[in-house]
């Protein structure tokens, strides 16, 4: 099994700054300044949203509505069916979407219901998305900005987050 690509990806300035500067040493993660609708083909979308996956705001919306309504019910089904109906902070829960851009989505709570958020619920989430096992056709991974939504988490927090998430699973710097 190989290690998959990751791209950080969000239209925040700010969040995009921070995330350079914090992965600024980490070959293996790019940055991109993109909107969900422009942002190219990867083999897995990574949303947040909140433990139920009632997709009905923000990125977890546009995800939504750009992967179809089908992706939402088969992340339910999957919580229902392996996690008791919902899915905790600090799990995932990977589904094939059909879409050509982006086959798998990876669904990863940084919260229980909409909240503001501690920014140890990001750190879980990464590190949930990060150890999450990919297999040998999934070599891209797109994130967006796990906390800096709805959970009302300021940019360099996220990154810094983000990136402590990285060093834990990859080894410190």
């Amino acid at each position: 099994m190989s290690t998959p690509a990751i791209t950080l990806f969000d239209h925040n300035d700010a969040l995009c700054a921070a995330w350079r500067e914090a992965f600024a040493d980490v070959p293996d993660v790019t940055v991109a300044h993109t909107s969900l609708t422009d942002l190219p083909a990867h083999d897995v979308l990574v949303t947040a949203g909140n433990s139920h996956a009632i997709m009905d705001g923000g990125l977890d919306l546009a995800v939504r509505d750009l992967l179809g309504q089908h992706v939402q019910d088969r992340v339910q089904w999957q919580a229902a069916a392996s996690l008791g109906g919902t899915i905790p902070v600090g799990a995932c829960v990977t589904v094939r979407t059909g879409h050509e851009r982006f086959p798998w989505l990876v669904y990863a709570p940084t919260m229980r219901t909409p909240q503001t958020i501690p920014p140890s619920n990001v750190l879980l989430a990464t590190l949930a998305v990060l150890t999450n096992p990919y297999d040998d056709a999934q070599h891209t991974i797109a994130i967006p900005g796990l906390g800096a939504g709805a959970g009302g988490l300021a940019p360099d927090v996220v990154a810094r987050t983000m990136r402590t998430a990285w060093d834990l699973t990859r080894g410190a710097r």
